[in-house]
């Protein structure tokens, strides 16, 4: 698991990839560009942009999840390496914790004769990055998710970030060629 501030460096980096990707969309997309690659030269095709569109949406899509689940990975980090107690989390989250720990089955369930440590364990079992999303989050899911862990996303700048529009959109239209940016 990573820290809150591995999460940031990470989202950081990423985004800086992104912002050059969307630089480069850009200039293929409001000119009829062609590639050169020395003797021979190619025209992008209108097709092509799209396609590329597309995938800057998935792109930014695969950005809000990898960062989502990391930052709830530095939260169960978080609690587990500074002792903080199941009983002191929200009850919802507790709640959570509880029920994904009994998707994960027996082979979770920590022996009575560590009962001193199990309320560690259960926050550091009830973590499971593949059963958080599995490719499915939305404005929804991160707003739950908010709530069952005590952090606020309202108080974003609704001009930069739509209050995440954009993410329900590639989720509900992922193979749609031709997405404005």
């Amino acid at each position: 698991m990573i820290t809150l501030e591995d999460t940031k460096i990470i989202f950081d980096e990423r985004k800086e990839e992104i912002e050059e990707f969307l630089r480069f969309l850009e200039i293929l997309t409001n000119k009829k560009a062609t590639i050169s690659t020395g003797e021979n030269s190619i025209e992008v095709s209108i097709t092509f942009t799209h396609i590329l569109k597309a995938q800057g949406y998935l792109i930014l899509y695969n950005l809000v999840e990898s960062t989502v689940a990391n930052a709830i990975s530095s939260i169960h980090k978080y609690f587990y390496e500074n002792d903080i107690s199941f009983s002191r989390l929200p009850d919802s989250l507790q709640k959570k914790m509880l029920k994904q720990l009994c998707k994960e089955g027996p082979s979770t369930i920590v022996p009575i004769d560590r009962m001193s440590s199990l309320s560690k364990e259960i926050i550091k079992r009830s973590y499971n990055k593949k059963s958080l999303f599995s490719g499915n989050i939305d404005t929804k899911k991160v707003n739950e998710l908010s709530e069952d862990y005590g952090f606020d996303i309202r108080n974003t700048d609704y001009q930069i970030t739509g209050h995440g529009r954009f993410i329900k959109n590639v989720k509900d239209n992922p193979d749609i060629p031709h997405v404005t940016l």
